[in-house]
């Protein structure tokens, strides 16, 4: 769907860069040959060579230039339409203008001006920054000092709620942080709980405290045969024998009666056998 193009200025109290911006289906731009009176060009071929360095910086960063800088043509003011060539205009995207800027005459007034629009411009656009503050004019002759230091006030205020919008975006992000890492967290140990679980019923234990060593296996993504899983119980009974620990047997639906331990004295036995690796006993 094709949007006709409309001027969306801020009000007499705007910026001139405001009262000249444009905004279709596409976008916000500005038009090259409106830009240039607001920097302080007379001349179309002296802005143009503007254009052109801000073009080849366009490039140089990896941005396509097509996408900011579209080379168009359209009447001259007072002009009839279909009577003498077009003009050539150009039209510009936030960024272009801002590299128009970048690169226009540095000594002009009205350069640095722009500069400061569109580089905060581009940073509200990207984080939704505070409102750009709206500064009083400041004429030809040397502005009073009283300007000058209610100019200044404006732009304290500016950066200060820049500041605390900032520091919102970091605590954000550091509670964002740690909640993600606490819902791993519990993730994890539900995991576990489940596997744990798993195990115990794998031979038919309800006390999730003790575990088989076939469960234990499970419960660890561990393969052990009947024979393999027969001798680490032997030597897991004795052991908890020499600790004073009792080693019910419960009857398993498919291996019959099956020693349990709890599950500390399983994984120090297991831990043990992986610290010292003895091939007699490696399954």
């Amino acid at each position: 769907m094709v949007v006709a193009a409309m001027a969306v200025g801020e009000g007499a109290n705007s910026s001139p860069f405001d009262a000249i911006r444009m905004a279709d289906d596409r976008g916000e731009y500005w038009m090259a040959r409106e830009l240039m009176k607001p920097l302080g060009y007379d001349r179309w071929e002296n802005f143009r060579d503007s254009i052109e360095r801000a073009r080849q910086a366009c490039h140089n960063s990896g941005q396509g230039e097509e996408n900011h800088f579209f080379v168009t043509s359209r009447n001259k003011p007072g002009q009839t339409k279909g009577r003498g060539r077009p003009a050539e205009d150009v039209r510009l995207t936030r960024y272009a203008c801002y590299l128009v800027a970048m690169n226009g005459d540095p000594g002009k007034a009205e350069i640095a001006a722009a500069q400061t629009y569109f580089a905060i411009q581009t940073v509200r656009a990207e984080q939704q920054l505070p409102a750009l503050p709206v500064l009083a004019p400041v004429p030809a002759s040397p502005a009073p000092h009283d300007l000058i230091a209610a100019n200044l006030q404006v732009l304290r205020q500016f950066l200060d709620n820049l500041a605390a919008v900032c520091d919102q975006q970091r605590e954000l992000s550091r509670q964002q942080a740690e909640l993600a890492s606490r819902v791993g967290t519990v993730e994890e140990s539900a995991e576990r709980a489940n596997r744990v679980a798993k195990a115990a019923l794998d031979v038919g234990n309800s006390n999730y405290g003790t575990l088989s060593v076939l469960g234990w296996a499970r419960l660890h993504n561990r393969d052990l045969t009947r024979d393999e899983a027969a001798k680490h119980g032997r030597r897991l009974t004795a052991r908890c024998q020499r600790l004073g620990i009792d080693t019910p047997k419960i009857r398993d639906s498919r291996f019959g009666l099956v020693g349990v331990y709890p599950e500390k004295v399983v994984d120090e036995y297991f831990a043990e056998l992986d610290a010292k690796p003895d091939p007699a006993r490696l399954f």
